[in-house]
């Protein structure tokens, strides 16, 4: 699983926790354990999403989160950038995975975040099966110029309410954070500052982005050229990556890794090549 930020950066920080609340994966790895468990859990999610209970699906989703394990197999986290990878034997068909990330907007900045789910094995070496885009948007005030002391609390009332602001009470925050899952390094942070108060954002905005659809063409560009040329690049590296980071790795994947970093040489000498193509030959 990969998560990047892709637009307005330098307001964007990510960063997760491999705290056992917030990192799991059920079968855990390198095990056989009986799925079964999960798509009852996952089940019951379905069905009490379709009736109005949300005490009922709060329930069974902790439930579900109970039920997966707190494990990670390979981790890299950067700010703009975070990789966790789980290995499985060639037995295992059903798999299931979570884990929780933060991502710190600056106030009245939207950004862009991309999240890939990879699938890697011998034979296909990389699926894709689930891609998407995120824009975030951070609230902020409507009126005011952002200074060094600027807090949510000096938001207007609708402001506050428009974002769901709740402020969290020194006395309060141990309960509130077990109650709202704020992962431990939050609540240390926030003791370590010395402030009074907590602010919570209940409301903050997350659309998905809908991919544009790819239209065929006869024609070959050498803008589509370089475009084409990076992504199969792009590939390349995922994939050398994901085997690099095997455990016990075998002689298979080690030829795969070698045959990835041949077609990546081959791709940078002819990306090097269709850079000096004129602008509109075709």
């Amino acid at each position: 699983m990969q998560i990047e930020e892709t637009s307005n950066t330098s307001n964007l920080a990510l960063w997760t926790s491999d705290d056992r609340m917030y990192i799991g994966s059920k079968p855990e790895t390198g095990t056989s354990l009986d799925f079964s468990d999960l798509a009852m859990e996952l089940a019951g999610i379905a069905i009490d999403a379709l009736g109005s209970e949300g005490v009922s699906y709060a329930w069974t989703a902790y439930g579900l989160v109970s039920a997966l394990f707190s494990v990670v197999d390979s981790s890299e986290e950067q700010e703009d950038y975070i990789w966790k990878e789980w290995e499985w034997s060639s037995d295992i068909s059903d798999t299931g995975q979570f884990f929780w990330f933060l991502a710190d907007v600056k106030p009245n900045q939207t950004v862009k975040i991309a999240a890939d789910y990879m699938i890697f094995g011998p034979g296909y070496e990389l699926l894709d099966p689930g891609s998407s885009s995120w824009n975030l948007i951070a609230a902020g005030p409507q009126n005011q110029s952002l200074s060094a002391n600027w807090n949510p609390g000096m938001l207007s009332d609708e402001e506050k309410e428009k974002y769901g602001i709740e402020e969290i009470s020194v006395e309060n925050v141990d309960k509130r954070a077990a109650e709202l899952s704020i992962p431990l390094e939050i609540v240390d942070e926030f003791y370590e500052s010395g402030d009074e108060v907590l602010y919570y954002a209940h409301n903050l905005t997350a659309y998905k982005i809908e991919q544009p659809e790819i239209e065929s063409s006869d024609s070959v560009t050498k803008d589509s050229l370089i475009k084409e040329t990076n992504t199969q690049m792009e590939r390349n590296e995922l994939i050398i990556k994901a085997f690099s980071n095997i455990k016990n790795i075998t002689e298979e994947d080690l030829a795969i890794i070698k045959k990835n970093k041949a077609e990546q040489a081959l791709l940078n000498d002819l990306l090097d090549d269709i850079q000096l193509v004129s602008e509109g030959d075709t």
